[in-house]
């Protein structure tokens, strides 16, 4: 079976065009809503990876889980207003949350297509025969590195085989059931091009893309990582080189096609706010349509149209620090 991705759709339409031409269409159509929803069930995680906000401890305000009040509302406002896709991912683990797969089977009632990323560890068989069950459209794996070395040093907790051993078992039990749609993505630092063509030969048969990109150093702080002098050189090297391969993104996903729900109901203009910077307000004091048309998100589109991104704490250090190449399983 060919598979197709039914978020790749929204992708393009999301990524494509210039900033300008995006805010021009939304000024002549005042009637339109955002295409999906990144909802954040938990800024909690079950591992600490050396390159996130979370791991790192960088991240600064109050942790928690949502609650059903929030989530309820959340789903009230995707069926008013119809919207096309609702993804679980930000800043923690979802499948932390007590109630994951009920807010799925509740999610899935409003007739959106679902998405949720996961570091894979807490997947049980009877959870992944429970998403099969529910027709989830899509669910994206995510390593780090290219081998157990090179996924250890920067993650602690997780572990390289389960996680692998997962993502087969998902992929044998969902068998020729048109969903999930089952990606993997990898970021790398100083692994060879043949090191990474090796790890997408071994996990393309349990899968229907592979994604393979850059690791973005940002949070990483090599004195804490617990490994030998000349693997951090290794790591040192690579996040001086990777300045010279940084370039601005062609047009902002967020501020035109996407509003980002935190686990409290506070929604964000960006997918990179972990720390609050750029909140808009909360969904359990205005809807949706009140929040994508308020004062705040039109003033950080204007100034996106105006390349000023100095001007807007996150978007003065937003790179495409991982353009990611797709490999697609032969089926």
């Amino acid at each position: 079976m060919d598979r197709i991705n039914v978020f790749d759709e929204i992708y393009r339409k999301s990524n494509g065009e210039s900033n300008m031409e995006k805010n021009n269409k939304l000024l002549q159509n005042p009637d339109k809503i955002p295409l999906y929803l990144d909802v954040e069930l938990t800024n909690c995680c079950n591992i600490t990876c050396n390159m996130c906000p979370v791991g790192t401890g960088c991240m600064k305000r109050p942790k928690g889980f949502m609650t059903d009040e929030v989530f309820d509302r959340i789903c009230k406002e995707v069926e008013k207003y119809s919207i096309h896709a609702v993804r679980f991912i930000r800043w923690g683990e979802p499948t932390l949350h007590k109630k994951f797969l009920d807010y799925l089977k509740q999610i899935k009632k409003t007739e959106a297509k679902v998405h949720f990323n996961t570091n894979g560890m807490l997947l049980t068989e009877e959870m992944m025969e429970r998403m099969i069950d529910l027709q989830i459209e899509s669910v994206k794996f995510s390593f780090q590195g290219i081998d157990h070395l090179t996924y250890s040093e920067m993650r602690t907790g997780g572990d390289y085989e389960q996680l692998f051993n997962n993502i087969q078992k998902f992929y044998q039990l969902r068998g020729e059931r048109e969903y999930p749609y089952l990606s993997v993505t990898t970021s790398t630092t100083y692994e060879a091009e043949e090191e990474i063509e090796r790890f997408k030969k071994n996990i393309q048969p349990y899968c229907d893309s592979v994604n393979v990109g850059r690791t973005k150093m940002e949070h990483v702080d090599l004195d804490r990582m617990e490994i030998p002098d000349e693997r951090k050189r290794l790591y040192a090297k690579y996040m001086n080189e990777e300045k010279g391969v940084m370039k601005r993104m062609a047009v902002c996903p967020e501020l035109w096609d996407k509003l980002s729900v935190n686990w409290d109901g506070s929604v964000s203009a960006c997918c990179r706010d972990y720390d609050n910077e750029m909140l808009i307000g909360n969904i359990m004091e205005e809807d949706l349509v009140t929040l994508f048309y308020n004062k705040r998100e039109t003033a950080y589109r204007k100034l996106l149209c105006r390349e000023r991104w100095d001007a807007l704490p996150l978007c003065r250090d937003c790179y495409e620090y991982i353009p990611l190449k797709k490999s697609k399983t032969p089926l």
